[in-house]
């Protein structure tokens, strides 16, 4: 998930802007239309890096199940 995430932020044209609502959204949870209001960036915008962040996320989280699950196929504990 690291590699996903520093690519999404480092490896794209997009980076700053995603790199930014991470960081406000660290701060307290806010919605779209706030997220623009306050980076002063298009709401369409911020709803297309919400997506990718999203998207990138649930991959991570489904890889890590995956592998979660082959452990357990293979009698291995993970913690």
């Amino acid at each position: 998930m690291e590699k996903a995430l520093w690519y999404l932020i480092a490896g794209t044209r997009g980076g700053e802007n995603r790199a930014r609502i991470i960081r406000a959204l660290e701060v307290k949870p806010r919605n779209a239309n706030q997220l623009a209001e306050e980076l002063e960036v298009d709401y369409n915008t911020v709803r297309h890096h919400l997506e990718l962040l999203e998207r990138e996320f649930d991959a991570a989280i489904a890889a890590a199940v995956e592998t979660e699950m082959e452990h357990e196929r293979r009698g291995e504990v993970v913690r």
